[in-house]
């Protein structure tokens, strides 16, 4: 079908709505129904989760949007939130929403500084955080924040950190209070939600300067979901886990605006390291995992397969990962599977792999996927041999998530797949990826020119740098601190300027999450110009020029 054709099929299918009139039809059809669990409460280590169905996460979110006017939020506002994956952090981004303000999640590593920016920039009205290290991190930009009216605590200990602090209860019980006075005045809030108004607002990490953020509205992030859900063909509500932060575009889509808009359930786990536990709990039928994890799945699997001192059953999995291998791969590009490999891979899957996907918590996903960092093919592999088709997505924040996907029927693995319905993508001149279509962003938040910088980290152990000096500025400061040269070249070897440079970088390091900061650095002794192979005539960076230029610098940087 034709590209055009598709958007307007889906432009019709979510012409008028927002996610408020959303939620409205889902609790309508699946009131009932489990919609978000979490372990809160639940003593560690034991089974069981604390669950609310669609209509009591909607009876929720009306009261606290209530609350939050009640604290004084007007339309357009913006509130901020830091806390983990738990119930009330979702409740807090809905109700937001439908208070007719724009929710914004906030990473919970960001630095002081960082966070301090993020809010002088954004000034939310209303500041959500869960506990004292949240807290601790607001701090100085709570003491510098005019916006904040109000700062809502999920645990009632941290109240005493700001005289704004409000607890969780107090404003859900406000809320309740003022609706039964009067709904209809709340009610006509959230009425009033267009589908060009802002849905979130997602700060990116600011590896590459300050953090910019993305501005999503409802009827970008409607058609995201309604395109990508055709390419998944996940149809009908399934069980999930939510475990990646919610100021992740990716985990927003699979963890609060998909199940919106179909009734899932999703499991949020608040702490990472216990979602291995909580895929043997849950046993989704899809799940989300960022290369990392995939890595750190086949590390498991492979070390029990190394621990086995049983030859003959260790030659057993082998066999039977091979048939897989060979099973998944056939499926490719829409193939049909000879009778002969279905039947053999059918006999080994029930004998030995599906009990493997089982020890995982992983035999009932019917959709997996990877993005945020190419998926090694190893890894694609090796659970290709057990059975499972990972397909990898790309896309960014700016983009409301996918733009391009695999997805069954349509999958080559070591491929990112085609664009999604909908969207147009192909490269521009120098290479770069350009997109055109209904997820594209309006805009940058309160945008100011963007600070450029080259970082590099990706798919290693920690991130490094390959700096350049101006060519303008760093000859007077050289000669403001007395230093002899002849050329660039030999002020990048000059070990005062060296040491310059070392001050620089520490102190932007002092302003990112430990993650972010750059371990490694070298001083090129050229120049980057708009002349030179590394930037386009507008000044962009040639990424995958720089990468290849300079591989050999930054192997040294990393041997």
């Amino acid at each position: 079908m034709d590209v055009l054709q598709q958007r307007k099929e889906i432009e019709e299918r979510i012409a008028g709505e927002t996610f408020c009139t959303r939620l409205e039809r889902t609790v309508a059809e699946r009131g009932d129904e489990p919609a978000y669990s979490d372990k809160i409460g639940i003593p560690a280590g034991e089974p069981g989760w604390r669950t609310l169905t669609w209509s009591e996460v909607r009876g929720q979110v009306l009261d606290l949007a209530a609350g939050l006017a009640q604290l004084g939020v007007s339309a357009g506002d913006t509130v901020a939130i830091m806390a983990s994956n738990r119930v009330e952090h979702v409740l807090a981004d809905i109700a937001a929403v439908h208070a007719g303000t724009t929710p914004m999640s906030v990473y919970a590593t960001l630095a002081p500084d960082q966070v301090a920016f993020v809010a002088g920039h954004a000034e939310p009205t209303v500041v959500v955080l869960e506990g004292e290290d949240q807290a601790r991190r607001w701090e100085k930009a709570l003491a510098d924040a005019p916006s904040v009216k109000a700062v809502v605590v999920l645990d009632p200990a941290t109240t005493g950190l700001d005289p704004r602090a409000t607890t969780w209860e107090d404003v859900l019980e406000r809320g309740r209070q003022a609706r039964a006075d009067g709904a209809a005045e709340y009610d006509a809030r959230w009425r009033a939600v267009s589908p060009d108004d802002a849905l979130t607002i997602l700060y990116t990490s600011g590896t590459t300067g300050n953090p910019k953020g993305v501005v999503l509205t409802h009827h970008n992030i409607l058609f995201e979901t309604e395109s990508s859900l055709r390419t998944s063909q996940m149809f009908e509500p399934g069980t999930g886990v939510s475990y990646l932060p919610f100021a992740h575009i990716a985990e927003r889509m699979l963890g609060i605006y998909i199940p919106q808009f179909q009734g899932a359930h999703v499991h949020l786990v608040g702490d990472p390291a216990l979602l291995l536990g909580a895929l043997g709990e849950v046993r989704p039928s899809r799940f989300f995992g960022v290369p990392r994890v995939w890595e750190k799945i086949r590390t498991g699997v492979s070390g029990l397969m190394a621990a086995e001192t049983d030859e003959d059953k260790r030659a057993a999995v082998e066999r039977a990962m091979q048939v897989g291998l060979r099973y998944v791969e056939s499926r490719q590009l829409g193939q049909e599977t000879p009778a002969e490999l279905a039947e053999e891979f059918a006999a080994m899957d029930a004998a030995v792999l599906a009990p493997i996907r089982a020890l995982l918590g992983l035999d009932r996903v019917e959709w997996a996927a990877s993005a945020a960092a190419p998926m090694p093919l190893e890894v694609a592999r090796f659970f290709a041999g057990l059975g499972m088709e990972i397909y990898d997505v790309y896309g960014m924040t700016e983009t409301s998530a996918v733009v391009t996907a695999n997805g069954p029927g349509a999958f080559r693995l070591g491929s990112v797949g085609r664009p999604v319905a909908g969207v147009e993508v192909r490269l521009g001149d120098d290479d770069e990826i350009l997109v055109r279509g209904p997820v594209t962003t309006p805009g940058y938040f309160r945008a100011d020119d963007a600070t450029r910088a080259l970082v590099f980290g990706e798919g290693r152990p920690y991130c490094v740098a390959v700096l350049t000096l101006d060519g303008e500025v760093a000859p007077v400061l050289a000669r403001k601190h007395g230093i002899e040269f002849d050329d660039l070249a030999d002020l990048a070897r000059n070990p005062q300027v060296l040491g310059l440079v070392q001050q620089a970088v520490d102190s932007a390091n002092e302003r990112l999450s430990r993650p972010e900061q750059v371990k490694r650095f070298e001083l090129l002794p050229v120049e980057w110009t708009a002349e030179s192979d590394e930037l386009t005539p507008t000044l962009k960076l040639k990424r995958r020029v720089v990468h290849s230029k300079y591989e050999d610098v930054l192997d040294r940087l990393y041997s």
